[in-house]
């Protein structure tokens, strides 16, 4: 007898209990608890330690965490679209998951873990990874507010580095040739 069901978004769990004694019962009492409102909390606090971690690695390792942002993104785009190379799944599959997991995204690579078992008990059929990119693209949600919007062929400075750039330049360049910081050229 099943111990928990998904219908229609709802997560159902049963237990089963015995009228009457252990061994010679003759009714059977069902209790179906929805427990939807518990695995979300538990799916949202989940989430939120995974971008809490994740905006430390921003932190500390901005272009790690950038490459790891966009490989995960090309990792995902051959993962739904791959149709028949089976090996070539499994491998992205285990990368993504290796790779989220490193960055402490735990939601991500426990759904990779399972689209891998998945693919072992199918024995090399289909699997379903939209949970995947679904989970992905919740997280990248949150990433892009961290991350703010910025061209993504410019280079981030600092305001000091700016002004030691600027007075190292004045040094090298003719009078005439001069400014004085961004868009403030002498003439």
């Amino acid at each position: 007898m099943p111990r928990a069901l998904l219908p229609f978004g709802r997560h159902l769990q049963f237990e089963y209990k015995p009228l009457g004694s252990a061994e010679d019962f003759e009714k059977l009492l069902v209790v179906i608890s929805d427990t939807t409102a518990v695995v979300e909390r538990h799916r949202t606090e989940r989430e939120q330690r995974d971008i809490l971690e994740l905006s430390s690695r921003l932190l500390n390792d901005r272009a790690g965490f950038l490459e790891f942002f966009a490989e995960t993104q090309a990792l995902l785009e051959r993962v739904t679209k791959n149709r028949t190379d089976l090996g070539l799944l499994k491998r992205d599959l285990h990368t993504l998951k290796g790779n989220s997991a490193i960055f402490g995204l735990s939601l991500i690579s426990e759904l990779c873990h399972e689209a891998e078992s998945v693919l072992e008990e199918a024995g090399g059929g289909r699997v379903d990874c939209s949970a995947i990119v679904l989970q992905w693209e919740r997280t990248c949600s949150k990433i892009r507010q961290l991350l703010g919007e910025r061209p993504q062929n410019g280079i981030e400075v600092q305001s000091s580095l700016i002004s030691e750039i600027v007075g190292f330049s004045g040094r090298l360049l003719p009078e005439s040739r001069r400014f004085d910081g961004p868009g403030r050229a002498r003439h």
